[in-house]
């Protein structure tokens, strides 16, 4: 089993009293390290702090510290201590990201429990980027005074300043680190040298002031420093190489622990933006706007000289209608994209085409809906909304393993039928990507009853924000509080019909377990007019009913063979006109025995946990070829029992 979340406190309004790690806010981002694909969905009134946890996320990446601003803003609460930490957890190692106020640092406990930390940026990086930021100041002055080097000396140099350019932006991991740390003690060497020996007399007081900051740095061998040598620089002052704890992580999972954080919030297109005027026949691509260079050039890899090459012998008459030839390698290219924006936006009816034309006075990107050119700007919010996050985000972002997109007000302004289809588009993309989205919204379009476990609901507790990560007894107000449709039902502000299609029919089933994996045979088989919901506990017989005929007048049960199922059936024979136990259906007590021995054993279904179900329900709806014939048996059976 492994985990990756965020605990949280003091960070604007977040858990504004909690002064221990068990007071903290917890946020489970993924139930698997293993595949962290999958969508996390913030819902919640307004105004009650969705916003600062998407913020709060976003900081894993970003290359500040926690600053003033983000201590709690409420009276009384001056001296209150904000704190983000990234955690992700297996059998054997807990790996934590923690951030406060200028300070940074990471650490790993092994199963155990030895202690590894790493004060990142603290001291190793902070040292580092004063001195980087110095380093790199002397090769502008290197540059400045046109001195006599070698092409070879002069190579290295600027290779060298463009890898630790790649440490201020904490892009190198593992290898790269330390090769860039390593070069970076040669080349404050070479240049600080260098300079002082031939070029003293030239160098203003504002220079002299850089060299004296490198005065009191140790100079090692020029020879690049080897991985011995490097730790040994690091046990000298204190620190842990930080690409140790990292590359521990990256080489069990190929993933990066600090992951890439992007907030998508791109500016909509206007028709101005596709089209371009070529203002230069020889060198037509310096007319190209961003979107449409990066499109053609790095999308359709076709290359800038073969663009400007075709123009050339076309307009020279060497190779008449050349142009129309690479428009016709462009269209090909063009077709894949509209059939993917089809199949996405449009559940695959194949009504908008895309056709970029390009000719000696402009290049230009039409859009047709239904064979008929149309102009963006006439389009409705969502057409634009989808475009835009598709054409600047989807497709032209290389995400990576691991890598965590920030959508807010998702879906806002789509349809409710496209709503449905970009999130059942997200689901899919996040897993076959690996890659986590996480939704702030206020459309019951975006929520799907047969995914639960994707909801985080977001309450104000007297000034606090509260996250309510999944169903369980102890995530309500009240221990007798069992209505799991009540929480999303007040954050979303919306009548139960919206969320529960009146027309299909809905079975409770003892505990969030059981629900998740019900609804992942029902996904896989085919069932869509059953709906599941979880309730806990079935010890309470009248209360369970009491609150559940709030959701449902007339509800049916499907509860455990054990005796506590039986015993509750039997409780509430005069209660409800239907409620089934699994050993009505056969040999079977627990949702567990109805899964064959063989997938128990490959997916360790006899670890019921939360975090083991999800997982087995997303491997199986991706995959529906992992359930075999006596599995699909028994589900089948139940399932046809209850639509009966």
């Amino acid at each position: 089993m492994s985990e990756r979340y965020l605990k949280l406190k003091q960070f604007k309004n977040i858990a504004i009293d909690a002064t221990s790690s068990k007071e903290m806010e917890k946020l489970i981002l993924n139930y698997s390290i293993e595949n962290p694909g999958d969508i996390l969905t913030l819902i919640g009134p307004n105004n009650v702090g969705k916003s600062n946890i998407l913020e709060a996320i976003f900081r894993i990446d970003n290359d500040e510290e926690l600053e003033e601003s983000d201590r709690v803003n409420f009276y009384n609460y001056n001296d209150s201590e904000p704190e983000i930490n990234l955690i992700a957890k297996d059998e054997d190692d807990y790996y934590t990201l923690t951030k406060l106020i200028d300070q940074t640092f990471l650490e790993t406990t092994n199963k155990n429990k030895e202690v590894i930390k790493h004060e990142w940026k603290q001291k190793t990086f902070r040292l580092g980027l004063e001195t980087v930021n110095n380093a790199l100041s002397i090769y502008d002055i290197w540059l400045k005074h046109r001195l006599n080097i070698s092409r070879e000396e002069l190579e290295t140099i600027e290779h060298t300043s463009e890898k630790i350019l790649g440490i201020k932006e904490g892009k190198c991991f593992e290898k790269d680190e330390t090769y860039c740390l390593s070069y970076f003690i040669i080349l404050q060497k070479y240049i600080t040298e260098y300079l002082r020996n031939n070029y003293n007399n030239s160098i203003d007081e504002g220079e002299e002031n850089i060299f004296s900051t490198l005065e009191n740095i140790d100079i090692v061998e020029e020879e690049p420093l080897s991985k011995e040598e490097l730790e040994e620089y690091y046990e000298e002052i204190g620190c842990e190489n930080p690409d140790y704890i990292s590359g521990i992580y990256k080489n069990k999972y190929n993933l990066n622990f600090i992951p890439s954080v992007y907030w998508y919030g791109a500016q909509q297109f206007k028709s101005s933006d596709l089209t371009c005027v070529i203002e230069d026949e020889e060198n037509p691509c310096d007319s190209f706007n961003n979107f449409l260079k990066t499109l053609i050039i790095d999308k359709f890899e076709i290359s800038e000289q073969k663009i400007t090459h075709t123009f050339v012998n076309d307009i020279s008459g060497k190779n008449s209608g050349a142009i129309d030839k690479l428009n016709e390698e462009i269209a090909s290219k063009t077709k894949e994209i509209s059939k993917h924006f089809n199949d996405v936006f449009n559940h695959g009816e194949q009504k908008y085409e895309f056709i970029i034309k390009l000719n000696e006075a402009k290049i230009k990107f039409n859009i047709l809906k239904s064979n008929e050119y149309i102009n963006i700007d006439d389009q409705s919010e969502g057409f634009k909304w989808f475009f835009n996050f598709y054409f600047n985000f989807l497709y032209m972002n290389e995400l990576q393993y691991g890598d965590i997109v920030l959508i807010d007000e998702a879906a806002s302004n789509l349809h409710p039928s496209a709503a449905i289809e970009f999130r059942k588009f997200l689901k899919k993309f996040a897993f076959e990507n690996k890659i986590t989205f996480v939704l702030a919204t206020h459309s019951p379009f975006v929520v799907d009853n047969d995914y639960l476990e994707e909801l985080r609901i977001i309450r104000q507790d007297d000034k606090s924000l509260k996250i309510q990560n999944h169903f369980t007894v102890k995530a309500f107000e009240e221990e007798d509080d069992r209505n799991v449709t009540k929480g999303i039902l007040e954050a979303l502000t919306v009548k139960q019909h919206v969320i529960l299609d009146p027309e299909n029919i809905v079975i409770f089933v003892e505990g969030m377990t059981d629900y998740l994996y019900l609804t992942a045979m029902k996904i896989v088989l085919g069932y869509e007019k059953i709906h599941f919901l979880p309730v806990q506990g079935v010890k309470d017989g009248k209360k369970v009913i009491e609150e559940v005929k709030r959701i449902k007048k007339d509800p049916i049960f499907l509860v455990d063979g054990d005796d506590a199922g039986k015993k509750f059936k039997e409780e509430t024979s005069k209660l409800i006109n239907e409620c089934h136990t699994l050993n009505d259906f056969g040999d079977f007590t627990v949702i567990e025995s109805l899964f064959s021995k063989k997938i128990i054993d490959n997916f360790n279904l006899n670890n019921k946990t939360i975090a083991n179900a999800v997982n087995f329900k997303n491997l199986v709806i991706n995959n529906n070829e992992l359930i075999d014939k006596k599995t699909e048996a028994n589900f089948r059976k139940i399932f046809d029992t209850l639509l009966d």
